[in-house]
Parts: C-alpha cells; sequence; structure tokens
C-alpha cells in the first residue's frame, strides 16, 4: 500500500460503500489514490509502433528500477535499445519527464491491483487492509520492476529538480490510511479517543515494517528464476492476522 506523491494535479478516486446485515447501505465513502504528475510524453513517442514504445517503456524502467534516478543513465538505455540518444530527447524533454511517465505506469498499474478491493471492500477495516496488503504483494511479484521503481522515489533523497520525494511519499501514507481508518471510525468500529492522525500513523509504520520483516525472515528461502524470494501466501496470511490482531487491541471500539 505505498503511494509516491509527486507533484500532483489530479486524484483518482475510488468509491466504495458499507452494507447491513440486511443488505441496506448505511455508508459512503471514498478512497483517493495519489497520482503522479502527469508527464507526456511527445507526439514522437506516441505515434512509434507499440511494439517501439513498449521496448522503450520495459528497458527505461529496467534501468531507473536498478540504478535509481541519479545513477540511471541513458546512455546506457539506448545502447541496450540500439537508438541515437538524441532519439530520447525527441520522445520526452528531459530525464527528469521521462522518470515521472514511468512512475505514472508503474503507479496506475498498482492501484489496478487495489481497486477491485476498495470497490467491493469486505466487511471492515482488518479485513480490507488484510486483502490490500496482499493485492500490494501481488503487483510486487508479478511486477518486480515497478515494484522496486517506486519504492526507489520513496527513498531518493532531496534533489532540486524531483523535491523531497521521501517526506512527501510519507504525507501521502498516512492520507490514504486515514481514509481506510475514517470508514470504520465512521461505522463505529474504532475508539474516538484517539486521534486518527496517530492511528494512521501507527498503521501505516506498522504496514512498512511488515515489508522489513517479510524481507528478513526470508533471506534464506528458496528463490525462482528471477531471483526472488518465494514467500508462501500462508506465512503471509499469519503474519496479517497477529498485526491485525495488535491494531484491534489498540484501536477497536
Amino acid at each position: 500500500m505505498c503511494f509516491v506523491y509527486l507533484d500532483i494535479i489530479f486524484q483518482d478516486t475510488c468509491y466504495a460503500h458499507s452494507v447491513n446485515n440486511d443488505g441496506g447501505v448505511i455508508l459512503w465513502y471514498q478512497i483517493k489514490f495519489a497520482v503522479y504528475r502527469m508527464s507526456m510524453p511527445s507526439n514522437t513517442f506516441t505515434k512509434l509502433p507499440a511494439s517501439k514504445r513498449d521496448k522503450f517503456i520495459r528497458v527505461a524502467m529496467e534501468e531507473f528500477a536498478s540504478a535509481g534516478y541519479e545513477k540511471a543513465s541513458v546512455t546506457q538505455m539506448v545502447k541496450k535499445l540500439k537508438i541515437a540518444k538524441g532519439s530520447v530527447y525527441q520522445y520526452f524533454e528531459n530525464k527528469k519527464e521521462l522518470y515521472f511517465y514511468l512512475l505514472d505506469i508503474a503507479q496506475q498499474n498498482r492501484q489496478e491491483y487495489m481497486k477491485p478491493v476498495l470497490r467491493n471492500p469486505p466487511g471492515n477495516f482488518w479485513e480490507t487492509y488484510t486483502r490490500l496488503f496482499e493485492a500490494s504483494l501481488r503487483f510486487d511479484y508479478e511486477n518486480p520492476e515497478m515494484s522496486t521503481l517506486i519504492a526507489n522515489a520513496a527513498h531518493e533523497k532531496y534533489a532540486d529538480d524531483l523535491g523531497n520525494l521521501m517526506l512527501n511519499q510519507k504525507k501521502k501514507n498516512l492520507d490514504f490510511m486515514r481514509g481506510l481508518l475514517e470508514r470504520e471510525l465512521l461505522s463505529g468500529g474504532l475508539r474516538y479517543d484517539v486521534d486518527i492522525d496517530v492511528m494512521s500513523m501507527v498503521a501505516s509504520n506498522i504496514t512498512n515494517g511488515i515489508w522489513d520483516y517479510l524481507t528478513l525472515r526470508n533471506l534464506n528461502t528458496e528463490r525462482d528464476k528471477k531471483g526472488r524470494a518465494i514467500i508462501p501466501k500462508d506465512q503471509v496470511t499469519h503474519i496479517l492476522d497477529d498485526i491485525s490482531k495488535l491494531l484491534k487491541s489498540g484501536l477497536k471500539a
């Protein structure tokens, strides 16, 4: 459930509702996804055959994912693509605009994994939280370059052209978590004597910590052909169940 924020100019809103035991709607709510500032390529790029566009995106995504923004090399990209370096700047104004464009693609793809859960949410925050985490994990496993690109953006140091992505991401993570918690609060599922911003901070930090815990726990586990740890689903489910129990003990009404 990690969302990186880059000069947001609009948000994609996912509307959903809760129902009571009789099937009646008792609450409408909305979750707003953070969307990167849309960086539009030139007409030259959009008019390329789809196969060439897809190859360009794949190679550029791999370069930024493996090297990060600062060290990513346009020279290496064009070498793999076997095109002139000037072609890149016919497609995009500069390296930053290409980076934003790739982040747009990665973030929008990640959102597609989340939307089914939010449009048809389970009965409460705890179940929704678990389903969203599982969806996020599935995205990461099925889209390693996109996942790494988003993670790298979250740890980019301050740069004049990019701004402070790390702090901006934390703010948007809190906003996203707050949206989930507000639904539960309004339906009476959370205690009212704790500031919802504090709840959001605790839940968001725990979520980030789960990724670190899974990484440490699976350092020596079996790997697939791409070198990725194969994490059993029941392990993830068990961890999420334990986290939900801890959260419920402190947050549930």
